[in-house]
């Protein structure tokens, strides 16, 4: 072993990783809907760690940005439509070529993390997934939009550890 790494799924895990001189690649989930490594605190505490590499997983926050907002969790303080409404028109504004395309170009754009971690299923996924990671990512101002618009979405959307069963 030559390097002690930790993946994790908070900003308090994160902070604390980040305390730790021991950890060097560290693992956030990071995608469009997620704001928490766009905070002071996240950059500043990786400011204080340039020695880091940061990865950014569940950029398609396990593919649920994908499908129609009739196929996302039922989450009660998240308006899957409207949130809809405001990806596609971001993919649209942003000249992306799909909400895939969004989703990719945030995480590599956001400034939170230094390369993204990307799954798939399928060897067409893949491939498409290759293709996406050609495309530019989105820059700082167009992050900065997309913080904006989008709502702060409640924890139980972001973790789809709490989604419920479907």
């Amino acid at each position: 072993i030559s390097e002690l790494g930790a993946s994790i799924s908070t900003l308090d895990e994160a902070l604390e990783a980040l305390e730790d001189p021991a950890v060097l690649p560290l693992q956030i989930p990071c995608h469009l809907g997620d704001h928490r490594w766009s905070g002071e605190a996240f950059l500043n505490a990786r400011a204080k760690r340039p020695e880091v590499s940061v990865y950014g997983r569940s950029c398609f926050l396990q593919g649920g940005l994908l499908p129609p907002p009739e196929d996302w969790p039922v989450i009660n303080a998240a308006d899957a439509r409207g949130i809809r409404e405001k990806l596609d028109r971001f993919t649209t504004d942003f000249n992306r070529e799909s909400r895939a395309d969004l989703c990719l170009a945030y995480a590599r754009g956001c400034g939170a993390i230094d390369s993204v971690v990307v799954g798939q299923e399928t060897q067409s996924q893949l491939l498409e997934n290759l293709a996406l990671a050609q495309n530019p990512p989105l820059n700082r101002e167009e992050c900065q939009i997309i913080r904006e618009e989008l709502p702060v979405l409640p924890i139980s959307f972001l973790d789809p550890s709490q989604w419920p069963p479907k």
